[in-house]
């Protein structure tokens, strides 16, 4: 209420809270608002309706209807400009957004930003963070931990912000460049809790000092190739891609697998234990 905007711009939830911080410049734009801004995509689970707003102290809270504006979890960590406007950085953004979810969905989101995109599909050639971005910011929440208790909080908070000071030491330590979507992120990470070795990613297969295919994750030294062939590949086009793919893998002597939908939603308990059969027949 009391915000104008000219008809043809269209109107975010980051684009709302930057205006809210121009007004109240003690708040800064957070969360998925912070996305927004940053122009990062995030999974629909974690898109918000609501501006969202941080602030150091209680009593500097915005209180607004409509406007979600929470005290600093993380004291100060990560804070940048955009535009003028305050706002959290991508890699505090993933901090944000990573407490309140599943270890699982942390780094899901984590491999979302950290992944190489392709230019020719998405318009862009960086990443949104890198990943020691990720971890230089948690490495400079946990050296702020270390000193001593702010007077504003008590010990049972104290306590908390440590407890996700861990769980974000936990997730960060799992994030990986290389996974094109959540269930190839899903899928490392079953295989990880299985206890098999880690798989590489965008494995490249190699002709002549040219790529001639690659595999979602594998095993370049045991020669296999393992895929997860999303909607995208249900296509026409995606199942003859595909088609050639698996052959170029086959042909080259790869033990090629393949899994999709089924296997995601069954947690991968089938795929790893045909992952498992495969790496023991490659020893």
């Amino acid at each position: 209420r009391g915000l104008h905007a000219p008809l043809e711009l269209e109107v975010n939830p980051g684009i709302i809270a930057g205006a809210l911080c121009r007004q109240f410049p003690q708040a800064w734009v957070s969360h998925a608002s912070a996305a927004d801004l940053h122009g990062i995509e995030l999974a629909e689970e974690l898109h918000s309706p609501v501006p969202h707003l941080t602030v150091r102290t209680a009593r500097d809270l915005v209180r607004r209807s409509g406007v979600e504006c929470v005290v600093d979890p993380f004291l100060g960590v990560g804070v940048t400009s955009l535009s003028g406007v305050s706002v959290s950085a991508p890699e505090r953004m993933w901090m944000e957004l990573a407490v309140p979810i599943s270890q699982r969905r942390a780094v899901r989101l984590g491999d979302h930003l950290v992944r190489v995109p392709r230019e020719k599909f998405e318009g862009r050639s960086t990443p949104y963070v890198q990943v020691a971005q990720l971890h230089a910011a948690v490495a400079e929440l946990s050296e702020a931990m270390e000193g001593p208790l702010p007077r504003t909080a008590s010990m049972q908070e104290w306590e908390r912000r440590r407890q996700v000071l861990c769980n974000l030491q936990a997730a960060v330590g799992l994030v990986r460049v290389g996974a094109d979507s959540g269930p190839e992120t899903d899928l490392r990470l079953a295989i990880g809790r299985a206890g098999l070795p880690e798989p590489e990613l965008q494995i490249a297969l190699m002709e002549d000092g040219r790529i001639l295919s690659t595999a979602d994750l594998g095993y370049s030294g045991r020669k296999i190739a393992i895929h997860y062939d999303g909607s995208p590949h249900l296509s026409a086009d995606g199942h003859m891609r595909d088609m050639s793919r698996d052959n170029g893998f086959i042909s080259a002597g790869w033990t090629n697998l393949r899994f999709g939908l089924r296997d995601y939603r069954e947690g991968f308990r089938t795929a790893v234990g045909q992952i498992r059969a495969a790496i023991e027949r490659r020893f």
